[in-house]
């Protein structure tokens, strides 16, 4: 089997220049069977089928698929928006908080880099545990497009096709990252409510909302790194079934997952350091 690594991850490659190249972490190779593009991609399955998530300001559906013994598989299916301009408006409140170098770098991660982001995220060990979807795979089709119905800038573009090569082991396959490729990546789902959500439903209030927020984005500083657009609808929470109320980790805090990474960055990766 061949295999890549691509900024610390690894992945089974799968790649034919009719179906196009399937990319597929350690986290999805159990479900290997439901990430194949004829169980979701063709014929447009995903979109057809799925239900567009609305929150989101990308292109992001949640799509049930059978998996091994008929067990249904739940993932998320996202765009990747890599070398498109960041439609981000920060308020002041918020940018103060981070630092000036790190917004002005403000970019989409690309696929592999996304994923190398996430990974670390999961596996640090720096402070509170921090839970995101699991990164399944990453899926390229075969057809190639212009770039601009893509939206994509062509420098920009340039410049993440090289950051892959940088960051890749060469003792494996090679990954490209064409500009005039679509790629999706896939997330396990993750059950819940979003923060907004339960807001606007009058399940917390706004103080309840504010701290979870502020706390999610304390957690992520704690190992370094930061959600350029971190807002309470990419905080995922649950109801405990016994008592009804939100459940709580073994801290007395709100359990949470944190589900958008496009705008997540690694401070570590900057000269004045996390």
């Amino acid at each position: 089997m061949k295999t890549a690594e691509v900024y610390g991850v690894r992945y089974a490659v799968f790649d034919d220049p009719g179906m196009g190249t399937l990319l597929v972490s350690h986290h999805g190779w159990p479900v290997l069977e439901s990430l194949v593009p004829s169980a979701w991609y063709e014929g447009g399955r995903f979109y057809r089928q799925g239900e567009r998530l609305g929150q989101s300001t990308g292109t992001v559906y949640h799509y049930g698929v059978a998996g091994p013994g008929g067990r249904p598989i739940e993932m998320v299916v996202k765009v990747s928006r890599f070398a498109q301009e960041v439609p981000l408006y920060a308020g002041a409140s918020f940018v103060q908080h981070i630092p000036p170098q790190v917004m002005a770098s403000m970019r989409f991660n690309n696929p592999y880099e996304e994923f190398g982001r996430v990974e670390r995220l999961r596996n640090s060990r720096r402070g509170p545990r921090v839970h995101t979807k699991p990164p399944l795979a990453i899926y390229s089709p075969p057809e190639h497009h212009p770039l601009w119905q893509l939206g994509r800038d062509g420098v920009a573009a340039s410049m993440e096709r090289g950051a892959v090569e940088q960051w890749q082991d060469a003792d494996h396959v090679h990954i490209d990252l064409d500009p005039h490729r679509a790629y999706f990546e896939l997330f396990g789902w993750v059950k819940g409510l979003d923060v907004s959500t339960a807001g606007m439903r009058g399940l917390m209030t706004a103080a309840e909302m504010a701290q979870i927020t502020h706390d999610v984005a304390s957690d992520l500083k704690s190992h370094g790194m930061v959600v350029l657009d971190h807002k309470p609808a990419h905080i995922i929470v649950r109801r405990c079934d016994k008592t009804g109320g939100w459940l709580k980790d073994h801290s007395g805090r709100l359990a949470y997952v944190l589900v958008d990474y496009e705008l997540l960055v690694d401070l570590h990766e900057f000269s004045y350091g996390a």
